[in-house]
């Protein structure tokens, strides 16, 4: 499974009901996610790839796309990856 669809999947998972309508293209005021459930999320892809979020990235009413989101987290995940080897 692609990265980007693996970061969704778990979005999805996250949300009140795993639904599969739940797009890159979907907003955040949609997908039912609530503060809570959003800092669970945070917390288990931190673990899992080892990157952290700034404190303002946070909260869940302050992110506008699934895009958006899913972006952020490759960039830290790409970045990370280059602190490494560089």
């Amino acid at each position: 499974m692609p990265f980007r669809e693996k970061v969704l999947e778990a979005l999805r998972q996250s949300c009140a009901v795993d639904d599969p309508s739940v797009t890159e293209c979907s907003l955040f005021c949609e997908i039912g996610l609530d503060s809570l459930s959003f800092v669970e999320l945070i917390v288990k892809l931190e673990d899992k790839y080892g990157i952290r979020f700034k404190d303002e990235e946070l909260n869940v009413y302050d992110w506008n796309s699934v895009k958006d989101f899913i972006d952020t987290v490759e960039n830290y995940v790409l970045n990370k990856d280059k602190k490494a080897t560089g």
